[in-house]
């Protein structure tokens, strides 16, 4: 699709997983002149953007952690989540190795991994317990963001790690077909098959969005923390789930500021690319604001 977009003489702002280095159509891109910004979600996407930034206001910076998810507000068991997305994207989450870095070098750890319990606050909202784990999105971040330490972890109800991994051992994420009584069925489809209609999220229930990023580094010899937090939750009016919201609002501003001309980088760039234009990344969050999506960002010694 890259190819047929930059051959066609247009840019994008682009949403979808790629598999392959988008970054190998860079030069192809910069000589049709036209931008091409990938992965720009929630996180990666909205995420990269305001570590971008932050990295841009520090004089040096150590780490970054990630903290992302969607929630219904009311849990039911055994699962305690709704499918807000794609299911195969979703399991894919806890199954494919988890890339970070750790001391400067890009290590591999295993998906559901490192969980712990975690507490968050956002001004004006309730949030629940969560438990965190690793879980693989930093994508482009581990090459484009000058930390020794970065990673990702994906939020869910506490208990939720130790029970996909128990799916996980015994096979039922697995895309290997296996023979059952004559057909062949790969474990996957059969467990999004009876997952989902349990799983679904339903018209009127209600769920929420939360992204925090804190990036650690130094400015004029001193140690610093930026700290952004992000909070959506289901337009009633609307229906649109806050997923939905806060993942095509961000490629859709995106997509309008390239076309005003405020983003004009000839190229294939991550989101991150944009975070050394503070005017750019104020009318970022400024259009998230004004769609109803709550961002704070808080600054203090480390």
């Amino acid at each position: 699709m890259m190819g047929a977009v930059i051959r066609a003489g247009k840019s994008m702002s682009d949403i979808s997983f790629m598999g392959e280095d988008y970054f190998l159509w860079n030069d192809e891109a910069k000589r049709a002149g036209v931008t091409l910004m990938e992965d720009v979600g929630v996180s990666p996407g909205f995420s990269n953007i305001l570590i971008g930034s932050s990295v841009s206001e520090m004089e040096s910076v150590e780490s970054v952690e990630i903290f992302v998810t969607g929630l219904p507000t009311e849990p039911e068991e055994p699962f305690n989540y709704r499918f807000v997305f794609s299911p195969d994207d979703c399991i894919e989450e806890y199954v494919r190795p988890v890339r970070l870095k750790r001391g400067g070098k890009i290590i591999e750890m295993p998906a559901l991994s490192e969980n712990r319990i975690y507490s968050f606050e956002i001004p004006g909202v309730v949030l629940p317990e969560m438990e965190g784990f690793l879980t693989d999105g930093l994508r482009s971040l581990l090459k484009t963001i000058p930390a020794a330490n970065i990673c990702e972890k994906t939020l869910r109800y506490p208990g939720t790690a130790e029970r996909l991994a128990f799916l996980r051992e015994i096979g039922l994420f697995s895309t290997t077909p296996v023979k059952v009584k004559g057909q062949e069925v790969a474990p996957r489809d059969l467990f999004a098959a009876l997952a989902y209609p349990m799983m679904k999220l339903g018209e009127k229930e209600k769920e929420f969005t939360f992204l925090q990023v804190d990036i650690n580094g130094h400015k004029d010899g001193k140690p610093l923390l930026h700290r952004y937090r992000m909070y959506d939750e289901r337009d009633e009016k609307t229906g649109y789930t806050s997923m939905a919201r806060t993942t095509g609002f961000t490629c859709v501003i995106m997509a309008r500021l390239i076309a005003e001309g405020l983003v004009d980088m000839p190229g294939v760039h991550a989101p991150e690319a944009i975070g050394d234009k503070p005017e750019v990344v104020a009318r970022f969050i400024a259009e998230m604001e004004k769609r109803g999506v709550k961002v704070t960002k808080e600054v203090s010694g480390s």
